[in-house]
Protein backbone atom coordinates (compact mmCIF):
# COMPACT_ATOMS: atom_id res chain seq x y z
CA UNK A 1 0.00 0.00 0.00
CA UNK A 2 1.14 3.48 -0.75
CA UNK A 3 0.67 6.03 2.02
CA UNK A 4 -0.43 9.47 0.78
CA UNK A 5 -0.57 12.38 3.24
CA UNK A 6 -3.92 14.13 2.91
CA UNK A 7 -3.95 17.68 1.56
CA UNK A 8 -6.87 19.31 3.29
CA UNK A 9 -8.40 22.41 4.80
CA UNK A 10 -10.65 22.51 7.85
CA UNK A 11 -13.13 25.23 8.67
CA UNK A 12 -13.49 25.06 12.42
CA UNK A 13 -16.50 27.40 12.49
CA UNK A 14 -18.76 25.08 10.50
CA UNK A 15 -16.80 21.83 10.98
CA UNK A 16 -16.38 21.43 7.24
CA UNK A 17 -13.38 19.56 5.86
CA UNK A 18 -12.17 19.67 2.26
CA UNK A 19 -9.75 17.00 1.07
CA UNK A 20 -7.95 17.62 -2.22
CA UNK A 21 -7.10 14.84 -4.68
CA UNK A 22 -5.20 14.91 -7.98
CA UNK A 23 -4.94 11.72 -10.01
CA UNK A 24 -2.11 11.95 -12.54
CA UNK A 25 -2.56 9.12 -15.05
CA UNK A 26 0.16 8.53 -17.62
CA UNK A 27 -0.03 6.10 -20.53
CA UNK A 28 3.46 5.03 -21.60
CA UNK A 29 2.18 1.84 -23.23
CA UNK A 30 1.52 1.16 -26.91
CA UNK A 31 -2.23 0.70 -26.37
CA UNK A 32 -5.13 3.04 -25.64
CA UNK A 33 -6.25 2.79 -22.02
CA UNK A 34 -9.46 3.95 -20.36
CA UNK A 35 -9.99 5.63 -16.98
CA UNK A 36 -13.19 6.17 -15.03
CA UNK A 37 -12.94 7.62 -11.54
CA UNK A 38 -16.69 7.99 -11.02
CA UNK A 39 -16.76 4.83 -8.88
CA UNK A 40 -15.31 7.13 -6.19
CA UNK A 41 -18.39 9.40 -6.29
CA UNK A 42 -19.92 7.70 -3.25
CA UNK A 43 -16.68 6.52 -1.64
CA UNK A 44 -16.20 9.28 0.95
CA UNK A 45 -16.05 7.82 4.44
CA UNK A 46 -18.51 10.55 5.39
CA UNK A 47 -21.80 9.28 3.94
CA UNK A 48 -22.91 12.91 3.65
CA UNK A 49 -19.63 13.83 1.97
CA UNK A 50 -19.75 15.29 -1.49
CA UNK A 51 -17.20 14.50 -4.20
CA UNK A 52 -16.73 17.42 -6.58
CA UNK A 53 -14.80 16.88 -9.81
CA UNK A 54 -12.99 20.09 -10.74
CA UNK A 55 -13.18 19.41 -14.48
CA UNK A 56 -15.36 17.22 -16.67
CA UNK A 57 -12.58 14.72 -17.17
CA UNK A 58 -13.39 12.12 -14.50
CA UNK A 59 -13.53 9.53 -17.28
CA UNK A 60 -12.02 9.17 -20.71
CA UNK A 61 -9.36 7.47 -22.79
CA UNK A 62 -5.63 7.97 -23.15
CA UNK A 63 -3.79 7.12 -26.31
CA UNK A 64 -0.13 6.09 -26.11
CA UNK A 65 2.10 8.89 -24.75
CA UNK A 66 -0.88 10.82 -23.35
CA UNK A 67 -1.55 11.76 -19.75
CA UNK A 68 -4.27 13.46 -17.76
CA UNK A 69 -4.64 15.07 -14.36
CA UNK A 70 -8.04 14.59 -12.76
CA UNK A 71 -8.79 16.89 -9.81
CA UNK A 72 -11.46 16.45 -7.19
CA UNK A 73 -12.35 17.75 -3.76
CA UNK A 74 -14.21 15.84 -1.08
CA UNK A 75 -16.34 18.18 1.02
CA UNK A 76 -17.53 16.85 4.36
CA UNK A 77 -19.70 18.29 7.08
CA UNK A 78 -18.67 15.58 9.46
CA UNK A 79 -18.62 17.46 12.74
CA UNK A 80 -14.97 16.63 13.22
CA UNK A 81 -12.06 18.98 13.11
CA UNK A 82 -8.43 18.18 12.43
CA UNK A 83 -7.25 14.68 11.58
CA UNK A 84 -10.35 12.85 12.82
CA UNK A 85 -12.49 14.88 10.41
CA UNK A 86 -10.04 14.19 7.60
CA UNK A 87 -10.00 10.44 8.25
CA UNK A 88 -13.80 10.34 8.19
CA UNK A 89 -13.94 12.11 4.82
CA UNK A 90 -11.22 10.30 2.88
CA UNK A 91 -12.06 7.71 0.24
CA UNK A 92 -13.07 4.25 1.47
CA UNK A 93 -13.51 1.82 -1.44
CA UNK A 94 -12.79 -1.90 -1.46
CA UNK A 95 -12.34 -2.48 -5.18
CA UNK A 96 -12.80 0.69 -7.23
CA UNK A 97 -12.39 -0.09 -10.96
CA UNK A 98 -10.50 3.02 -12.08
CA UNK A 99 -8.69 1.79 -15.22
CA UNK A 100 -9.46 -0.57 -18.07
CA UNK A 101 -6.34 -2.04 -19.63
CA UNK A 102 -6.65 -4.38 -22.59
CA UNK A 103 -10.32 -4.97 -21.76
CA UNK A 104 -9.69 -5.86 -18.09
CA UNK A 105 -10.54 -3.61 -15.16
CA UNK A 106 -7.75 -2.63 -12.78
CA UNK A 107 -9.13 -2.07 -9.30
CA UNK A 108 -7.82 0.05 -6.44
CA UNK A 109 -8.45 -0.22 -2.70
CA UNK A 110 -8.76 3.12 -0.83
CA UNK A 111 -8.63 3.00 2.96
CA UNK A 112 -7.34 4.61 6.15
CA UNK A 113 -5.64 3.06 9.14
CA UNK A 114 -7.92 4.57 11.76
CA UNK A 115 -10.00 7.50 12.87
CA UNK A 116 -7.17 9.84 13.88
CA UNK A 117 -5.09 9.89 10.74
CA UNK A 118 -4.50 12.19 7.82
CA UNK A 119 -3.10 9.41 5.63
CA UNK A 120 -4.95 7.97 2.63
CA UNK A 121 -3.78 4.42 1.90
CA UNK A 122 -4.17 3.05 -1.63
CA UNK A 123 -3.43 -0.39 -3.04
CA UNK A 124 -3.68 -1.84 -6.52
CA UNK A 125 -5.90 -4.91 -6.09
CA UNK A 126 -4.54 -8.35 -6.87
CA UNK A 127 -7.00 -10.03 -9.27
CA UNK A 128 -7.08 -12.88 -11.78
CA UNK A 129 -5.80 -10.46 -14.44
CA UNK A 130 -3.26 -8.43 -12.42
CA UNK A 131 -0.61 -9.51 -9.90
CA UNK A 132 1.19 -7.30 -7.38
CA UNK A 133 4.96 -7.15 -7.91
CA UNK A 134 5.89 -4.50 -5.32
CA UNK A 135 4.02 -3.22 -2.27
CA UNK A 136 5.68 -0.60 -0.06
CA UNK A 137 4.66 2.65 1.64
CA UNK A 138 6.07 4.54 -1.37
CA UNK A 139 5.30 2.35 -4.39
CA UNK A 140 2.73 -0.26 -5.43
CA UNK A 141 3.35 -2.05 -8.73
CA UNK A 142 1.38 -4.64 -10.65
CA UNK A 143 1.70 -6.57 -13.88
CA UNK A 144 -0.82 -8.33 -16.06
CA UNK A 145 -2.79 -8.39 -19.29
CA UNK A 146 0.25 -7.06 -21.19
CA UNK A 147 0.88 -4.09 -18.87
CA UNK A 148 3.05 -2.94 -15.97
CA UNK A 149 1.32 -0.47 -13.64
CA UNK A 150 2.93 1.77 -11.04
CA UNK A 151 1.19 3.66 -8.24
CA UNK A 152 3.15 6.26 -6.28
CA UNK A 153 4.15 9.89 -6.21
CA UNK A 154 5.80 9.90 -9.63
CA UNK A 155 9.08 10.99 -8.04
CA UNK A 156 7.31 13.80 -6.17
CA UNK A 157 5.59 14.15 -2.84
CA UNK A 158 3.34 11.35 -1.62
CA UNK A 159 0.27 13.51 -1.04
CA UNK A 160 -3.36 13.12 -2.09
CA UNK A 161 -2.89 15.97 -4.55
CA UNK A 162 -0.12 13.98 -6.29
CA UNK A 163 -1.41 10.43 -6.86
CA UNK A 164 0.46 9.10 -9.90
CA UNK A 165 -0.66 6.05 -11.87
CA UNK A 166 1.75 5.09 -14.63
CA UNK A 167 0.96 2.46 -17.26
CA UNK A 168 3.69 0.77 -19.32
CA UNK A 169 3.88 -2.18 -21.68
CA UNK A 170 4.66 -5.41 -19.84
CA UNK A 171 8.40 -5.94 -19.74
CA UNK A 172 9.10 -2.21 -19.58
CA UNK A 173 10.71 -1.02 -16.36
CA UNK A 174 9.24 1.79 -14.29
Amino acid sequence: MVTFAAKYECSYEDCQTEIFYAFNISNSSNQTIFYNLTSLNSASGDKNGQVIWTANNSSGSLNPAQNVTVLCTVQCNNGGAGESGVAQGMFQAGAAPLLTLGGQQLQFWFWTSGVNTANQLINICDTDSFSITENTDAQNNATGNGFNIGLGGGGGALTTDNICIQVFDEGTSY
